[in-house]
């Protein structure tokens, strides 16, 4: 069951809990970051992270919006360390993305490593979608259902899944969210999957490009 049970790399698509995560803590879209095509960010153990842009292609300065909808790297790798992992993965479990461990693999914990903003932990469709649907729904998880209501031969409902929304994301948070995340599909990364309809969205790719993810 490759919708729950896959264990893909999210690549960039991983990249809008980051964003969430800087809204919420009182980041700007216009908040400005150097955008060099590589950077190198020491870690604890003594080595260094080196991250390049997908395009090899250095920005010279952009803001936080023109970095998620052109998916630049380098910037992202900064945000990162500068909003701390452990707060990204908790935004990221708390939107979803873990939501369904009695059904789902991996259902570990997310690991909290500077390079989970370019999505190096495993994950799959179901997860991805649900945790994509908070930001649709305004900043309310609900957890995906496999049946939604049971009736008898007479129609009658015999069992309703009952989805309770729990808000997890201020809804003007979210909104600011979506904003750049159309912008994303309309001009930036995503514009193959334009579709002709108000849409979010985000690409990725996985170490080595085998996996490619479009999330919207």
């Amino acid at each position: 069951n490759l919708a729950a049970q896959a264990r893909r790399q999210a690549g960039s698509s991983f990249k809008p809990f980051a964003l969430v995560t800087a809204l919420e803590n009182g980041l700007s879209p216009s908040t400005v970051f150097s955008a060099p095509a590589t950077i190198d960010i020491p870690l604890d153990n003594g080595t260094v992270w080196h991250v390049t842009n997908a395009e090899g292609s250095g920005y010279g300065s952009m803001s936080l919006e023109s970095a998620t909808v052109n998916s630049v790297n380098t910037v992202y790798a900064q945000l990162m360390e500068q909003l701390g992992p452990e707060n990204v993965i908790e935004t990221a479990e708390r939107m979803g993305l873990r939501c369904c461990p009695r059904v789902s693999e991996p259902s570990t914990p997310l690991e909290p490593n500077l390079s989970a903003v370019l999505g190096t932990n495993g994950t799959n469709t179901l997860s991805m979608a649900a945790a994509y649907d908070t930001l649709a729904t305004g900043g309310q998880r609900v957890n995906p259902v496999p049946v939604v209501s049971v009736a008898d031969a007479q129609g009658r409902v015999m069992w309703d899944a009952s989805p309770k929304p729990k808000q997890v994301v201020d809804p003007d948070v979210a909104s600011v969210a979506n904003d750049i995340l159309q912008e994303a599909v309309s001009y930036g990364t995503g514009r193959a999957a334009i579709i002709g309809r108000p849409q979010i969205g985000k690409t990725g790719t996985g170490d080595t490009h085998t996996n490619a993810w479009f999330v919207g």
